[in-house]
């Protein structure tokens, strides 16, 4: 939201020409170029991987996850860190959320294989993805399953333009989002997935709380969703969700509201009930606490 400084995303080594050639799923090709953004100016830059239909490259342990947090815009990982070391978040508005759907914390740090309890998010944001990876596997390294995808969730599979204005690291990219239609200070193209594909490849009934907070792409991702009847109880068990006053509308039958989309999530026909939409916005610790995930707990 607040960004003014310049930034290039450096894409290395990206050399695929045709769809034989991509690689898809958990590192998508495009980085940083040696772990710092070069400030320059207004610099448009293409990303040539993408991610083909149905293909995500899950991590082999979802198929034995029973309780999954999918944090759909995951920005630099605040909150899935919140689901596992809450004591370093004090007040945040989602941990009682947290409690209701995953236990106590010190259940939902157990090893994995015991809790059955993973953590997925998406984030499309190039400048994420380096302590994306490390929460990742410093949270793998003691037995709990997390994984961040490199992807913007969509209503379809394929790529789409990425915007952002860029500034401090300390900013975190707040705004950043698809086709944002100010003038952008860093410009990609990046994967995106059809968000009701993706759920449907996970373990059935596994997702137990969804968090969705894309910059307005939230309208496009709903509306696909409840037009598939995803979001009901027997699917994605409970969520809460951010509205914004900007986003594509063109497929959603409403105003751009909170209220609209629950609205929508009540029209669908889900034999258990739909899914239950929590009114929370929790923003507290954007910059995040420290850069030592799951410091202090054991490796297994």
């Amino acid at each position: 939201m607040k960004r003014v400084s310049s930034l290039i995303i450096s894409l290395g080594a990206v050399a695929c020409v045709a769809a034989s050639n991509l690689r898809h799923g958990a590192a998508p090709e495009i980085t940083a170029s040696g772990g710092n953004l070069t400030r320059f100016g207004n610099i448009k830059q293409t990303q040539t991987a993408g991610i083909a239909s149905g293909v995500y490259n899950h991590p082999a342990w979802v198929q034995n996850c029973k309780a999954i947090y999918l944090d759909i815009g995951s920005n630099i990982g605040v909150q899935v860190r919140k689901l596992y070391e809450p004591e370093k978040y004090p007040g945040a508005t989602v941990l009682p959320l947290f409690a209701g759907q995953f236990g106590a914390p010190a259940h939902r740090r157990l090893p994995a294989s015991t809790s059955g309890i993973c953590a997925l998010g998406l984030e499309p944001n190039p400048e994420h993805y380096s302590r994306l990876d490390a929460i990742s596997a410093a949270y793998v390294a003691r037995g709990w399953n997390a994984h961040f995808y490199h992807v913007a969730a969509w209503s379809s599979d394929g790529q789409m333009n990425f915007k952002g204005a860029g500034e401090l690291p300390s900013k975190r990219d707040w705004g950043a989002r698809l086709d944002m239609p100010a003038v952008a200070m860093y410009d990609v193209n990046v994967p995106t997935v059809d968000i009701a594909a993706f759920i449907n490849s996970l373990p059935a009934a596994s997702i137990k709380l969804m968090k969705m907070d894309i910059e307005g792409a939230e309208y496009e991702c709903i509306s696909h969703l409840v037009g598939h009847n995803t979001l009901c109880q027997n699917t994605v068990n409970a969520a809460f969700a951010e509205a914004h006053a900007w986003g594509n509308v063109t497929n959603w039958p409403g105003d751009r509201s909170f209220t609209s989309i629950a609205h929508n999530i009540n029209m669908q026909s889900c034999p258990a009930g739909v899914t239950t939409l929590h009114d929370l916005d929790d923003e507290s610790y954007l910059h995040d606490v420290d850069n030592d995930p799951g410091g202090g707990y054991p490796l297994v």
